[in-house]
């Protein structure tokens, strides 16, 4: 688990061209958790995540996101079209079977 320090070498190199704001998402990192947290998951980071890309109100934003970030990162752009210009994401996991479909068996 990585909180916002991974992307600074990052931030760095597209700086100089781009405003870059990199965030630990909730759960992540070292502050501690609060009791009254919705649960851990796809959906709750994904809410964060626009709601900080609202609450920069500088429009479409170009959203960069790795591993299980970018599964939220997806669902983000889904969600709210309006919010993202573009995605680029690295290294999503993936989910090796669903748990609302059961395997058959031979």
């Amino acid at each position: 688990m990585t909180d916002l320090r991974m992307w600074d070498e990052h931030r760095a190199c597209v700086g100089t061209r781009y405003r870059t704001i990199a965030f630990t998402q909730r759960y992540h990192g070292a502050s501690a958790w609060q009791a009254d947290w919705p649960a851990y998951g796809v959906g709750t980071h994904s809410q964060d995540l626009t709601a900080l890309i609202e609450q920069l109100d500088t429009g479409p934003v170009h959203l960069v996101a790795w591993s299980y970030a970018g599964h939220v990162a997806f669902d983000a752009a889904l969600r709210r079209p309006e919010l993202v210009r573009s995605l680029f994401v690295y290294e999503p996991g993936f989910r090796l079977s669903s748990p609302t479909r059961k395997r058959s068996r031979r």
